[in-house]
């Protein structure tokens, strides 16, 4: 939340910064679906 309050910081950062947390989402994501694929192969 810092590096989107603070000005200073160069665009290319905060692009940067949006592209470590959709990496985060996906792995997430990925996370999630492992966990759900077995469960709908029992079903």
């Amino acid at each position: 939340m810092e590096l989107v309050r603070c000005p200073v910081y160069s665009s290319t950062r905060s692009s940067l910064a949006v592209a470590m947390i959709r990496q985060l989402q996906r792995k997430t994501e990925n996370l999630h679906k492992s966990s759900r694929m077995p469960k709908q192969s029992e079903v």
